[in-house]
């Protein structure tokens, strides 16, 4: 365990290895949001925190590309330009995709440089983009699937974001989420929300092998443990771990739970699970 001086002695022994730094940065969102994603050759990284899962896994994708060598990658481009009848760079990379078996592409679907395992379902309307769907993943209509790797029998839900994120075999995921990691069986119902960066641009900050907090970044989402359930209706700040069997629920008291025997028209607000006026010309 890396907490542990077993651990640290073990680390300490390993040989060193030294890594051809190449890597390229591109954008993938900008303006205040701007981030920037490293895609390396080689992906090396020392694991102390849920976070660097999550980023060993992204930046493999890249260097799945990286390693291309020029003539492979500019032949696998010129086939699905020819594949496309097009220049287009979106038709070419509806063409730049590796099916497997079985696989059940609805028509109206988009599906764009990314990769499909056996058994593979997505639905009318969903937006699959340099993803990696592993066997028996289902993508359900109207849900968005970018720059993530989803799961063995994993799910993204219907009309569900999923972004730059990890759900591991069997997660679900319902909501709005964005660099974040699902372990496996984790779920995350529809109209919960994961916040990724903090009000006041203090770096995200995550705990450590040894319990202490570490800076992980300005952008972050959240982890949930294996079999960890979100209910709807949850908001998790950045950074937040949910342990493994933990379930997450809205306060019942936030949820209308009683009306009085008429209720006539006007403006209300839900208090302790029963609807109260909300006085004329309150914000």
């Amino acid at each position: 365990p890396a907490g542990t001086a077993v651990g640290a002695a073990a680390r300490a022994a390993l040989p060193p290895v030294v890594l051809d730094a190449d890597e390229k940065d591109f954008g993938v969102a900008k303006g205040p949001e701007a981030l920037d994603v490293p895609a390396p050759r080689l992906v090396a990284c020392d694991v102390r925190t849920w976070a660097d899962l999550l980023w060993v896994s992204l930046f493999s994708m890249t260097a799945r590309v990286r390693n291309l060598s020029p003539a492979k990658g500019l032949l696998l481009v010129s086939v699905a330009a020819a594949r496309a009848l097009s220049l287009n760079p979106w038709r070419v990379a509806g063409k730049l995709v590796e099916k497997g078996k079985g696989c059940d592409i609805h028509p109206s679907a988009v599906v764009e440089a990314s990769v499909l395992g056996d058994g593979v379902k997505i639905g009318p309307g969903a937006v699959v983009r340099g993803s990696i769907l592993e066997s028996g993943a289902e993508v359900e209509e109207l849900a968005l699937v970018v720059g993530s790797v989803v799961g063995g029998r994993a799910r993204v839900q219907r009309q569900a974001m999923l972004k730059f994120s990890v759900l591991s075999n069997l997660a679900s995921c319902g909501g709005t989420v964005q660099l974040s990691f699902f372990g496996e069986g984790a779920s995350l119902r529809g109209g919960s929300y994961t916040i990724d960066r903090n009000l006041d641009g203090s770096p995200v900050r995550v705990s450590g092998p040894d319990g202490a907090l570490v800076d992980a970044g300005p952008v972050l989402g959240i982890v949930l443990g294996p079999g960890a359930m979100i209910g709807s209706g949850v908001w998790i700040g950045a950074g937040r771990a949910i342990p493994a069997g933990v379930t997450v629920i809205r306060s019942p008291y936030d949820t209308v739970l009683r009306f009085g025997p008429t209720v006539p028209p006007g403006v209300y607000a839900v208090v302790d699970g029963s609807l109260a006026p909300v006085p004329t010309g309150s914000p």
